[in-house]
């Protein structure tokens, strides 16, 4: 017997003869291709089944890949090997959601909005700390001019020991990884 007879065979061992055509069967994950995976049942290798409803293209899709070695509930209304559908998994690998040109992609290494190409989300309290401390500078140097009074014939003297103070004192040099969440693209 080849190998789909007796995935045949163990499939209607599993469900029985008369279900109104209706299979259900739980699998254990072995691969994941693009939009499909192999499942196997009792050692038997089951490929190309697929992780949404339909082959339908669309703008609106939800593709929840499962992981590898995961258990998932398969299921085929035509009640044989035609058309078989991952129904729910019991641990995922991935989530993707499209509609129209919105898109998330979750997995372990984190959240992708949109592709991702604007790089990771800003990370508000980091902002506000590094504007905060531009500000406090710029007040600063602010206090200084406002309480400064030329001196006739000094040639900047008195400024220049107002200000040398708080010119010795650097400005931290921002990096994107002070400011970036990199868990979260945009």
């Amino acid at each position: 017997m080849n190998k789909r007879a007796q995935i045949a065979q163990l499939l209607g061992d599993i469900v029985g003869k008369n279900r109104g055509g209706l299979v259900f069967f739980s699998a254990q994950v072995v691969s994941v291709q693009g939009d499909t995976c192999t499942v196997k049942i009792d050692e038997l290798d089951l490929p190309d089944v697929r992780l949404t409803p339909t082959t339908t293209e669309r703008d609106e899709t939800l593709l929840l890949t499962p992981a590898i070695d995961s258990f998932v509930l398969v299921g085929s209304l035509s009640g044989d090997l035609n058309n078989l559908c991952v129904l729910a998994s019991d641990t995922l690998a991935s989530v993707e959601l499209t509609i129209g040109d919105i898109s998330v992609f979750i997995d372990k290494e984190g959240v992708v909005l949109n592709g991702g190409e604007l790089g990771g989300l800003v990370k508000l309290d980091n902002v506000t700390k590094k504007i905060n401390a531009l500000e406090n500078q710029l007040n600063q140097l602010k206090n200084i001019l406002k309480a400064w009074t030329p001196a006739p014939m000094d040639g900047g003297a008195a400024l220049k020991g107002l200000i040398s103070t708080w010119a010795g004192q650097p400005i931290a040099i921002t990096k994107s990884s002070d400011l970036e969440n990199k868990k979260v693209k945009q």
